[in-house]
């Protein structure tokens, strides 16, 4: 492949440089993330509560991915440069709260059982709300947050490759 197609295939996908994997999942997580928008604005169909069922699934699994994306990035923060390897730290620990709730039905840290925290709590300008603790979770908000963080890494701010295991062949 020639070095400009390269170049120019890094600076349009830059988690490349990290893992293929985690881009791929970064992928993954901007279409959910299109694909739940849709389903929350889609409010004039006959199957609005059909459609806001699908959104509250598919953000359960957003979250999920989001949070195992990011934990990923965490453990190999050394491989992006200081200040988005700091910034990876904190978008982990802003949706981990949420997490635990969703994936385990506890409070962050063994809290114990949870009460309605998977729950939908509110619903503002078009987006589902979540509450754990104090602390209200907009749908809309969390998954701009994810998404535009993981989409404004640039090539720069990778500095090495996430070190993988040599694979066997049989």
């Amino acid at each position: 492949m020639p070095a400009d197609v390269l170049t120019e295939m890094f600076k349009a996908k830059p988690l490349l440089a990290f893992s293929l994997y985690t881009q791929a999942q970064a992928d993954k997580l901007q279409r959910m993330r299109d694909e739940i928008e849709a389903l929350m604005a889609d409010t004039g169909t006959n199957e609005v509560f059909n459609e806001w069922q699908r959104a509250t699934d598919f953000f359960w699994f957003f979250t999920l991915g989001a949070y195992e994306v990011l934990r990923t990035m965490d453990q190999h923060n050394r491989c992006f440069v200081p200040l988005v390897g700091s910034k990876i730290t904190e978008m982990k620990r802003r949706i981990a709260p949420l997490r635990m709730p969703f994936a385990k039905q506890e409070y962050q840290g063994g809290g114990g059982p949870i009460g309605g925290e998977n729950s939908i709590v509110g619903f503002k300008n078009g987006s589902f709300q979540y509450r754990v603790g104090d602390t209200v979770f907009d749908v809309r908000e969390t998954m701009a947050a994810v998404c535009d963080f993981l989409g404004g890494i640039k090539r720069d701010d990778v500095l090495a490759a996430m070190p993988i295991a040599k694979r066997e062949t049989p």
